[in-house]
């Protein structure tokens, strides 16, 4: 976790490191340990990091979905490989 204090407002940006990228599992329980404090944030940013580009849509959507309770998605979001 780091905060850019050079942002304005400050945004509390979050990395998850998913070193086998073989499944998301880990990162579903990675996201509900920390469900309280993301959804009382104003506005977070949320990296995740894989050897593979291969789950970064399936992770978006792990995101969406234990964060919001939705698949799809209607909030800005940033991917990148």
């Amino acid at each position: 976790m780091f905060v850019n204090r050079l942002s304005s407002p400050l945004v509390a940006t979050f990395t998850y490191v998913d070193a086998e990228a073989v499944t998301l599992e880990g990162l579903g329980t990675h996201l509900r340990a920390y469900l309280e404090l993301f959804q009382a944030l104003p506005k977070l940013e949320f990296i995740y990091l894989a050897p593979t580009a291969r789950l970064f849509q399936t992770a978006e959507s792990e995101f969406y979905h234990v964060l919001y309770g939705v698949r799809e998605h209607s909030k800005p979001v940033s991917v990148s490989n």
